[in-house]
């Protein structure tokens, strides 16, 4: 009894310390997105466990491919502006070959820690495609994991739909969820046909439509809500944020 208990003891002692290890990791993310009205790690981290638990993975690997969604972009820490502000397909040839460092830079960081090599391997095969025109090392349909399958649609919906556009700023200080929703509708049709579009050689038939059917649901759900955008000096005692 005494040896269960210790060895009980230190396995939680270990977990924890891995999930301070994955928070921290995290945080330093979070404080390098610059190009984002929200965060963009956190977005697919937890869309990326949505879609996950949707098509029926143990809690182990759901766990595994929310981690790798959080840290997807840790490769990236230390980019300078002038690649970070612009899309993959806006960089010229060299720099596209710096931008795409980061696949190999977020793997081995995250090889350095051993309880974060199965997340370092989704992590170097989120940028991959179907038909092996991804990169780094054009892994073509069942030589990419399916973590790695999830991460790159829910990274791609969210980079359409909610990169900053600094010449499209929002004025208004308050807005409702029709506003918003109304908004963003024209976007939202062009970036899930894309997604139908390449499901099938770029993205996998499943993860589309899991994740297409998630979202739309999130969509319906928001119409019922109300949503209000607040200057920090209108932030007042008692109010909550969820």
């Amino acid at each position: 009894h005494s040896f269960e208990s210790f060895a009980e003891q230190l396995a939680t002692q270990l977990a924890s310390n891995i999930f301070q290890t994955i928070e921290l990791l995290a945080e330093i993310v979070r404080l390098s997105e610059k190009k984002y009205y929200d965060s963009h790690s956190q977005f697919v981290g937890e869309k990326s466990h949505t879609v996950a638990r949707q098509l029926g993975c143990s809690e182990g690997n759901c766990f595994e491919i929310k981690t790798a969604g959080y840290l997807h972009d840790i490769g990236k820490i230390g980019f300078p502006d002038s690649i970070l502000s612009r899309l993959p397909n806006e960089l010229s040839t060299e720099d596209f070959r710096y931008y795409a460092s980061h696949i190999n830079e977020g793997y081995r960081i995250l090889s350095m820690h051993d309880e974060l090599k199965s997340i370092a391997t989704i992590v170097n095969q989120h940028h991959e495609r179907l038909d092996g025109g991804g990169f780094p090392n054009h892994l073509r349909a069942n030589e990419i994991t399916l973590g790695a399958k999830i991460i790159s649609v829910v990274d791609y919906y969210h980079n359409a739909m909610f990169r900053v556009n600094r010449s499209r700023v929002a004025s208004t200080p308050i807005t409702n969820t029709t506003t918003f929703l109304e908004s963003t509708q024209a976007k939202f049709v062009q970036t899930m046909n894309y997604l139908h579009q390449k499901s099938g050689s770029y993205y996998s038939v499943e993860v589309v439509d899991a994740f297409t059917a998630i979202i739309e649901a999130e969509r319906r759900l928001l119409g019922e809500k109300t949503i209000m955008r607040l200057a920090v000096n209108q932030v007042k005692a008692g109010m909550l944020f969820a």
